[in-house]
């Protein structure tokens, strides 16, 4: 019996050890913080365009298409910073409900996308949208901290992708 005690104790101790450790990774991990942090701000940016129909993460396709013109869907991915296979999941529902075409380009393996006059227009209504939320989220965080925390997430966007 004591030895079942025991070692129930020790089972206890390394599971409170470990709660403690996790608990501890989560609140250092970057990669989680960065991911909590983007849904919670993309949250404010998907309400102001639920009447519109898409969402946050649709619009930043949208809008590269509109910046890059015709761009194929690995140029599309690259200025997203997303896989193909996410890209594909986002385009789909835009080329459905017609604001993006998306056709062979002169490799028959490589497909472009451009916006239709449905797209522009959805983009057009969407952008204020976007500079709403934005500033909602900047009155929250405050300016000076929210330009600081730009400034060092584009420097970690580049350190990351130059490997």
């Amino acid at each position: 019996m004591y030895i079942l005690l025991t070692q129930m104790e020790s089972h206890k101790d390394t599971e409170d050890t470990l709660r403690r450790d996790s608990a501890e990774a989560d609140r250092c991990s970057i990669c989680l913080n960065l991911k909590k942090a983007a849904k919670a701000t993309s949250s404010v940016l998907d309400e102001l365009l639920a009447p519109l129909g898409i969402r946050a993460s649709q619009l930043g396709v949208l809008n590269q298409v509109s910046v890059l013109g015709s761009p194929t869907i690995t140029e599309l991915a690259d200025a997203v910073v997303s896989d193909r296979t996410t890209l594909t999941r986002n385009l789909g529902p835009l080329e459905r409900d017609g604001y993006v075409d998306t056709f062979a380009g002169h490799d028959r393996r490589v497909r472009m996308v451009t916006l239709t006059e449905e797209g522009r227009e959805l983009l057009q209504r969407a952008l204020p949208l976007r500079e709403q939320a934005e500033q909602t989220l900047i009155r929250r965080f405050g300016e000076e901290p929210w330009n600081d925390l730009l400034k060092h997430l584009d420097r970690l966007t580049a350190i990351v992708r130059k490997g």
